[in-house]
Order: structure tokens, then sequence, then C-alpha cells
């Protein structure tokens, strides 16, 4: 009675394991990130304008800086697991039956072999056999002994090579939600299409800003007598609507580019070309007049007693601002 009561043991074992041996599974997780920027909150903010400075295309953006306080939703899911298996005998062809009949041979060596290899490292994943390791400890263990090995058995290599099986869940468990707290400052752009005023001495331009909270024009309007001699210009920016006044002090040659090719005129170490090119460049925003003359004096190789400039300086700051 007890052997068949062990025969039928060992057959029903071996029919739910086979000859593969179950060390537990990695679970597939999927994430995903939500950002919730449409229920910002508006913090400290401060009303401005930033200049980009050109002769030939200044332009002036209006609009506010503010800092926005929103949040991160980060969500962990496991839409299933990768479950792992070890096969001992490395993937030879199996024959169940001398298998079996050599199992119940082996059966003492084979407790004596579970029993003594029990501290030895396990071959488990992320997330361990669960229930199933119960029956891979002795003295469980020595029951299924031929069919159901643990995997720090010695008939199992050190690092065997696993097979897997996919199990995808019917539907996703979250597994962990994170909330995170973004704080961030932006740029608001004036879109009032609101009336600029440029005030420059008596003279006074008015125009619209655009939808980008932008007005562009050009400082000849402003100066028709161009860059030269080099100086610092003064003028006034006024917002019709707001009523805020900001006062600008910039140098004539407010540019990169300005500053190099005036460099080079003056530079007595620059060879004819350079200057010819860079006083050429500088055409347009010299003046006909004072353009002639500097090249009559370069063609002529008259000396040009000019100074030259490393930087170009420009100010900007508001001078009356509207309760």
């Amino acid at each position: 009675m007890v052997i068949r009561i062990l025969f039928l043991s060992l057959l029903i074992t071996g029919l739910l394991t086979g000859c593969r041996t179950y060390v537990g599974y990695d679970p597939i997780v999927k994430t995903e990130s939500r950002v919730f920027r449409e229920n910002a909150v508006m913090g400290q903010s401060r009303y401005g304008v930033n200049c980009q400075w050109d002769w030939n295309q200044t332009i002036l953006t209006f609009g506010t800086v503010a800092t926005l306080s929103y949040y991160r939703e980060n969500r962990e899911w496991e839409t299933g697991k990768m479950e792992y298996f070890v096969t001992a005998g490395g993937g030879k062809r199996h024959d169940p039956v001398g298998e079996f009949l050599a199992g119940v041979i082996l059966w003492p060596f084979l407790l004596i072999d579970d029993t003594l290899h029990i501290a030895s490292s396990w071959h488990l994943r992320e997330c361990g056999p669960g229930i199933y390791t119960v029956a891979y400890l002795p003295p469980i263990s020595w029951v299924f002994a031929p069919l159901l090995r643990p995997p720090y058995a010695s008939n199992f290599p050190e690092n065997p090579t696993l097979e897997k099986k996919e199990v995808k869940y019917a539907s996703p468990r979250l597994k962990t939600m994170r909330i995170t707290p973004i704080c961030e400052e932006c740029f608001l752009p004036d879109k009032t299409l609101s009336v600029i005023e440029l005030r420059y001495g008596k003279k006074t331009i008015s125009k619209n800003l655009d939808s980008r909270g932008r007005l562009i024009f050009s400082l000849l309007e402003l100066e028709p007598d161009g860059v030269f001699p080099p100086r610092m210009l003064d003028f006034q920016i006024y917002h019709r609507e707001r009523k805020d006044t900001w006062q600008v002090k910039i140098f004539s040659l407010c540019s990169p580019e300005l500053l190099r090719d005036w460099n080079l005129v003056v530079d007595r170490r620059s060879d004819f070309y350079s200057k010819f090119f860079a006083l050429f460049r500088l055409k347009n925003v010299l003046g006909e007049k004072v353009y002639r003359d500097l090249m009559d004096r370069l063609i002529q190789e008259k000396e040009l007693v000019l100074p030259s400039y490393s930087v170009g300086k420009a100010e900007i700051y508001l001078i009356s601002k509207h309760p």
C-alpha cells in the first residue's frame, strides 16, 4: 500500500513538473508618465521686456516671467511575468521511463545530495518560486527527489541556461505610483496686441505688438544718422496699455557683428581687403556720406584715426510703472 501511494505521488509529481525545476519569475513591467501641466498654478510673476539689439532688425519681446507649479505622475504596471525553469541534464534527450527507474535506484544518494547542498546558492529570479520552495527543501524534497530536484542540487550547472515562459495577465496590476512636484520658470508672451511707443528726442514711433508679444523695428527709424560716430543712444519704450515706461541706454555699435567690422576697419594691422569688405558691410548703418568719406580715405591709403571698442553696452530699466 505504501509503495502504491509513493508511486502515485511520484507519478503526479512527474506529470506536474516533468524534468524542469521552477526557479521563480521576473515581473514584466510597463512604465507610464503623465504631466499635469494643464492644472499648473502660477506663483511669483514679473512683467518685462527682452531685447535683441540690431540696427537692421531689433526685436523687443514683452511678457511675463512666471513660476509655475504642477506635478508629474509616474506609474508602474505589472502586465505579466516571465517564468524561468532549469533543466537537469543540460538539454539532453530524455527517456522518462529510464530516468524514473534510475531515480528510484539513486533515491538514497539523491536524498543525501539534496541535504548536503542545502546551503548552496539557488538559481532564483527577482521573485522566488513561492510555494514551490517548500517542495525543494528536505525532508519534503526527499519524496520528490527523482523527479523534482532543488536548484542547488549538484546535477544542475552553476550558471544554468534557463528556459522561459511568458505569462500575460488578463488586466495589468499597479505596482507603484509616484507623484513628483515640479516648479519651473517660464515666459508667457504678451498677446494683447497693445501699442508700444518708441520715444527718441522729439521723435515718437508707435507700433503694435504681434501675437507673440514682439515688436520688430530698425534703429535707423529712430536715428537715421546711423552708428557714426560710435556713441550712447538714449530713448524710451512706453507700453500704452500697461502705462509702463522703460529707459534704454545703448551703444550704437550694439551687436557683435558691428563691433567686429568696426574694429577691422580701424585696426592698423588689418590688410586692405579685410578693411574694404568690413567697411562695405557697415555701409547701411554708417550712412552714405560717412561711408564714402571713409572708403575714399581707405583707397587713398590715408590713416583712419578712429578708436576701437571691445564691448558694446546696453542697459534697460523700468522708470515708471502704473500702479
